[in-house]
């Protein structure tokens, strides 16, 4: 395509739609809880392409998961950003069992409390 004075801003347009494709879904991988680091370049084999890799796959499912999953959509509007979202199901996944993501994802979306007791209620006896 010829650059000349009645192409120029349409190539332009291009260019940035084009940056911004390239760009949104790197800065969600680096910045919004998928911690992408470019560490993931350097070290032992494959184990940092396969991290990577993993990362990539994760976040494939979860854009799927943005636009058919209500539940989904339900916790996301209730942490108001994606990285408060992943920083909740962490804390869910890591202290209470769960039957499945989508239970998490609703329990979430809900914005209820845990009902468990407080921690100076419970007595240990140490031996």
């Amino acid at each position: 395509m010829p650059i000349d004075e009645t192409t120029v801003q349409e190539l332009c347009v291009v260019a940035r739609c084009r940056w911004k494709i390239e760009n949104e879904p790197l800065n969600t991988l680096k910045n919004q809880g998928y911690n992408l680091e470019h560490n993931y370049v350097h070290g032992q084999m494959y184990l940092p392409t396969n991290f990577m890799l993993l990362t990539f796959f994760s976040f494939l499912v979860n854009q799927i998961a943005q636009h058919l999953d209500q539940d989904f959509q339900a916790a996301k509007k209730a942490a108001k950003t994606l990285k408060a979202l992943w920083e909740k199901v962490r804390a869910l996944v890591y202290f209470v069992p769960i039957t499945s993501i989508g239970a998490v994802y609703r329990f979430i979306g809900k914005a209820e409390q845990l009902k468990v007791p407080r921690l100076n209620r419970i007595i240990v006896n140490y031996p």
